[in-house]
């Protein structure tokens, strides 16, 4: 196929085709990959934040959103949202306008209903998160999710005790690391799993007690890949530590052993039918990056325990999603942001724990709503088939915002 958007071909497989007519979507897509991912990101802002007034309360507080602008975002503070006592996102409800595009009555309901200062579900006194959901005594983590204790993190998953992380897994006391997994009291520990007591190490998995190790398997008492004794290891780190001359001539020591290693062309661990890279525990995943434990997800990234699902980032405990972002605990989702504990949801914006809502946002424990505005069961399901029919004659339907 021609892509609509960059004029290069892409192929359609046959998995995607069924997946496609399994949702009731377009086949093929009228956007590349690439494109969709692109047109998706677009709409994440993640760490640009602003210090503003709360739009209902005047209290400080920060935020996606600046408190002037060219675009005027009503936007309250995360526990005003929250509290369905001072305010009503019902009351902002219209009908459909069958003699217009639904993305235009959907961008206009979206200028008057109030969204909340930061991304940031489930928190217990980590309310200076973004992208986050369910964090307890946590602060500034960004995409990171059941995490507990953890500072300047980005997405980093049931960690604890972790500070200055990104692409952590299951990981405990650890600083300045990247993409590690299931490692305990590591520092500037890169590109490895099932660390304890390390320091400085590259490319590693299942070491104790190395320092500026690289490529190594099943090690202890490792310096610079070389087996030490416990007592001259540990005089080696203490004088290194120590001294600020043996550090600089460690660090480059360690960095020429990294352009020397070997490396395997990726890193997808217990995966079968896969492509991609970074991908632990999948199957059957094409085109996707940074997944644990998921089963048939394709063109997807940052995500874990997904099924079924295709053009998903930034997910976790999902089923049945197309064209989504920041999803957890999701079931038969298109195209929505942040619907958090959700199902049957489509073309909406952080709603969360509802079901069948088609161009909402900002509700929470509400079902069968269209535009913000309630129905009952019966009259949902008449007008969504025919919203949605009027969708696809105005070729919106299956396309991302």
């Amino acid at each position: 196929m021609t892509c609509k958007n960059c004029s290069k071909t892409f192929d359609v497989g046959e998995r995607e085709r069924e997946f496609l007519q399994r949702m009731d979507l377009p086949c093929p897509p009228s956007h590349c990959p690439p494109c969709r991912r692109q047109r998706r990101l677009a709409f994440r802002n993640e760490r640009r934040l602003y210090y503003r007034q709360c739009d209902e309360s005047g209290k400080k507080m920060i935020s996606l959103y600046p408190q002037e602008g060219k675009k005027k975002i009503t936007t309250f503070d995360q526990k005003v949202w929250w509290d369905e006592t001072r305010w009503d996102p019902l009351k902002y409800g219209r009908d459909f306008d069958f003699n217009r595009p639904f993305f235009e009555q959907f961008a206009e309901l979206k200028k008057g209903v109030p969204r909340p200062s930061l991304h940031n579900t489930n928190e217990e006194n980590a309310q200076y998160g973004n992208h986050c959901v369910g964090n307890k005594d946590c602060y500034l983590n960004v995409g990171s999710d059941l995490c507990e204790s953890c500072y300047y993190t980005y997405w980093a998953i049931r960690c604890r005790n972790c500070l200055d992380v990104s692409i952590a897994y299951d990981c405990e006391l650890c600083y300045d690391c990247v993409d590690i997994r299931n490692c305990f009291n590591c520092y500037q520990v890169d590109n490895s799993e099932i660390m304890i007591d390390c320091q400085y190490s590259y490319n590693c998995k299942s070491c104790e007690d190395c320092f500026g190790c690289v490529g190594l398997r099943h090690k202890r008492y490792h310096f610079l890949n070389k087996q030490l004794s416990k007592e001259e290891y540990e005089y080696r780190i203490k004088y290194i530590q120590e001294n600020p001359q043996a550090m600089d001539e460690f660090l480059k020591r360690y960095e020429e052993l990294k352009k020397t290693a070997i490396y395997s062309a990726n890193k997808n661990i217990q995966s079968e039918e896969v492509s991609g890279d970074r991908l632990f525990r999948c199957r059957q995943c094409s085109n996707s990056f940074d997944l644990e434990k998921c089963d048939g997800v394709d063109y997807s990234s940052f995500g874990f325990e997904g099924v079924t699902s295709q053009d998903v980032d930034f997910f976790g405990r999902s089923e049945m999603l197309y064209e989504n972002f920041s999803a957890f605990g999701q079931y038969n989702c298109v195209s929505t942001i942040l619907c958090h504990y959700s199902h049957d949801v489509f073309y909406s914006e952080y709603c969360i724990s509802s079901h069948h809502l088609l161009g909402c946002i900002s509700l929470h424990h509400k079902d069968y709503c269209i535009l913000n505005k309630q129905y009952s069961k019966e009259e949902y399901e008449k007008l969504s088939r025919k919203i949605i029919l009027h969708m696809k004659q105005t070729g919106e339907w299956g396309e991302f915002f």
